[in-house]
């Protein structure tokens, strides 16, 4: 296997689906290629890297619960009542007719 044909499968290796025989060219690959070893480590890290920061700042910046004005807005869009209101009176903004 050359260096280029390890980058092609680098992706099916990490998640486990090249071929038992192709997978032992990879490795066998990497025994003697000390630059693709190094890189399919630092593609791994750069992986588990890009999850953490992910997981991070979607933390930081998708709030828990959407704000009610946000939820009263779209529901006013489509013509319907918040969950807490009263279910008998009219919406608050009636569908308008398409033209």
């Amino acid at each position: 296997m050359t260096c280029r044909e390890l980058n092609d499968f680098l992706a099916d290796y990490r998640s486990g689906e090249l071929l038992p025989e192709v997978r032992s060219r990879f490795e066998a690959h990497l025994l003697r290629c000390a630059t693709c070893a190094a890189y399919v480590r630092s593609y791994g890290e750069t992986i588990r890297l890009a999850r953490a920061a992910g997981d991070d700042l979607e933390q930081q910046l998708l709030p828990t619960e959407a704000p009610r004005e946000l939820v009263d807005a779209i529901l006013d869009s489509v013509g319907s009542a918040p969950p807490d209101a009263d279910p008998t009176a009219p919406p608050r903004n009636p569908p308008r007719p398409r033209r």
